[in-house]
């Protein structure tokens, strides 16, 4: 991730479910002063990572991603979801929207990257399999039923670039905006 971090982020970054703040904290973005904008639904996430990146001076944003964005239109020079989509009830066709909200966002050529842990379509050992099972009894998880395809499909509406890769139950992906 943080590879992923150093060579996507750009001068005006919005990190989406930034939790700690530790992906940004870690960051080498190209200029010293980012703009950044920290957008989660969750205020005490927020405070949290606005708190270790204060030498930023972070705009906070409380949003719902279902919901278009209160947020500047083609704005952004990148975004980044690390970890989000997992933790979002509904499959591919219904969370497919908050790609859409976000490419709006972004600037023409500006880059979304991520992660997500699938449950479908991916090789698990006994281990990972039980650990998402685990994650869904306890409510953490809500990725029924997400699988590589699903996440490619959603990608390709709103972004006509794209790429996905996946390492062990875990999809890497960045999309390019139009």
């Amino acid at each position: 991730m943080r590879r992923l971090y150093n060579s996507s982020a750009g001068n005006r970054h919005l990190d989406i479910g930034p939790g700690t703040g530790y992906f940004v904290d870690k960051c080498r973005f190209p200029t010293k002063t980012p703009e950044l904008t920290l957008l989660d639904l969750n205020s005490e996430c927020l405070d949290m990572s606005a708190g270790r990146l204060a030498r930023y001076r972070p705009a906070i944003c409380q949003a719902n991603l279902m919901e278009p964005l209160p947020l500047p239109s083609r704005h952004f020079d990148s975004a980044a979801m690390n970890l989000v989509f997992h933790t979002i009830p509904g499959g591919w066709d219904t969370k497919g929207i908050i790609l859409k909200h976000v490419a709006e966002t972004l600037r023409p050529g500006g880059v979304l990257f991520g992660t997500t842990v699938l449950a479908e379509g991916v090789p698990m050992n006994r281990l990972t399999s039980k650990m998402v099972l685990e994650q869904h009894r306890r409510g953490n998880f809500q990725n029924q039923g997400d699988d590589p395809a699903g996440l490619e499909r959603q990608l390709a509406k709103y972004f006509p670039e794209y790429r996905v890769t996946i390492r062990g139950a875990v999809a890497i992906f960045t999309a390019t905006a139009g």
